[in-house]
């Protein structure tokens, strides 16, 4: 089948410190270790970040008590990767100016304030790479001056995916056939035929091949804690080998590098897809490790 161009609108939701043109060594750090041993969010959630580029603000002390019946609803994923990120729109039926996220059972919590009430907003959740548990409870409220409605709660699973210091995947919203392709600075292409390279890369997941629906949605490449990856520029593609069906695909692709701030890219895949094999895809970002 030959290529079919794939219209994408990027986002980039966490580029706050640097750009991936430069060298993560001029970014903020991402104290990786030292949040590791905290029993806090942030053992599963790294950050909470609106569409726009606004960030949430990390407290540690206890997440607020709930004073109102405001209520909010999120269609939340189930099942995430470690080092991964989810967009999830969060809906309430009157307006609201703050989102607090939290874990149940955790101290800590993420604030987002928005400079205007709405009923609904749109972030991007990264989720930690080395998490506390396997699982968490999620919670989420909204409110404004008048304080804080109900917390709801997501069952929220890890996948036991693969995390290193240079890790990216991809998530996406439907059935279709989507594939990540990570090109090191050696030259070597890792995707679904070409798992591993001589670099110490590796694909450990391979979600929806050939439209059989297996549930995570997602592709995961990394060089494990451990192993040097090469120095130099990865390339990073995605490629709607089949919609399987569906009219659109969204999609989120995370990018982490050892202590490095995660970035995170969003777009549309549309069109029936291309099959495509080697030096298929388009090009979603590149970085310098």
């Amino acid at each position: 089948m030959p290529r079919i161009p794939l219209p994408i609108t990027l986002h980039r939701s966490l580029a706050i410190a640097c750009t991936l043109l430069l060298s993560t060594s001029s970014c903020l750090e991402w104290d990786r270790s030292t949040r590791v041993d905290r029993r806090d969010v942030t053992l599963f959630v790294s950050s909470v970040t609106a569409d726009d580029g606004r960030q949430a603000v990390l407290n540690l002390g206890a997440a607020p008590a709930s004073s109102t019946t405001l209520t909010v609803s999120a269609a939340l994923p189930p099942i995430v990767l470690k080092g991964g990120a989810s967009r999830v729109r969060f809906r309430a039926d009157e307006p609201f100016t703050q989102l607090v996220v939290a874990a149940r059972g955790y101290a800590g919590h993420f604030v987002l304030s928005l400079p205007a009430p709405v009923t609904e907003v749109t972030v991007l959740i990264a989720y930690a790479q080395e998490v506390g548990a396997p699982a968490f409870d999620l919670q989420y409220a909204v409110g404004g001056g008048d304080g804080l409605g109900a917390y709801s709660a997501a069952n929220t699973a890890f996948l036991p995916n693969g995390t290193g210091e240079v890790q990216v995947n991809i998530t996406w919203n439907s059935k279709a056939d989507v594939d990540l392709y990570v090109v090191d600075p050696l030259g070597a292409e890792i995707y679904y035929a070409r798992r591993e390279s001589n670099s110490g890369g590796q694909l450990d997941i391979d979600s929806n091949a050939a439209c059989s629906s297996d549930g995570p949605r997602a592709e995961n490449i990394f060089w494990p804690f451990g192993v040097v990856p090469p120095r130099g520029e990865y390339e990073v593609r995605v490629n709607n080998w089949s919609a399987c069906g569906e009219e659109a695909t969204d999609f989120v692709v995370t990018v982490r590098t050892k202590d490095g701030i995660p970035q995170t890219y969003t777009g549309r895949l549309t069109g029936p897809g291309n099959g495509g094999a080697s030096g298929a895809g388009q090009r979603i970002a590149s970085f310098v490790y």
